[in-house]
């Protein structure tokens, strides 16, 4: 359309090189929050912005926010980053789903904040198999240590009745 006007209601808005985009294609950049919109009758007719302008309008378009609960992860020491595009906060993960503190894991929306129930399901299921598989491997890196006799328990039956006797050979 030859008729494309971005209203920033708040943040920071476009970068520069995406003004000078804009810009270029002819779309009016306004910088203020939006009061309401303008309706005549069933039809959208402008823009209301609270400094008392109107952008004429004939459709309009909002780029959402999504806000992930990610305080309670927060709370526990979790590393939350801004999300893609400026779209809102989620929490950094690695490849296999555990956030910055060792032994919490974040899947779905709270992770990336574009998933939908599908893909945030999807998510949960491939990370619920990494928790499985780390706490399996914990289990067995504890029995290895068990059958290897190199626990602690096993260092002081061995060497705790030695007194000064103790040597290497």
């Amino acid at each position: 359309s030859d008729r494309v006007t971005v209203v920033v209601h708040e943040g920071d808005g476009p970068d520069d090189e995406s003004r000078r985009r804009l810009f270029a294609r002819g779309v009016k950049v306004l910088e203020s929050p939006v009061a309401e919109l303008v309706i005549d009758g069933d039809a959208v007719r402008g823009v209301r912005l609270v400094d008392g302008r109107v952008a004429d309008a004939e459709a309009v378009v909002v780029a959402p926010r999504f806000d992930a609960r990610v305080g309670l992860l927060a709370d526990v020491g979790a590393t939350i980053v801004p999300a893609p595009m400026g779209t809102g906060e989620a929490v950094e993960t690695d490849f296999r789903g555990e956030t910055s503190v060792r032994g919490v894991y974040a899947a779905g929306n709270v992770h990336d904040v574009s998933h939908q129930v599908l893909q945030a399901a999807a998510e949960g299921s491939r990370v619920g198999a990494q928790i499985n598989a780390d706490l399996a491997m914990e289990e067995a890196d504890r029995a290895v240590a068990a059958h290897a006799g190199d626990t602690a328990e096993d260092w002081d039956r061995r060497y705790g009745g030695q007194g000064d006797k103790m040597g290497s050979g």
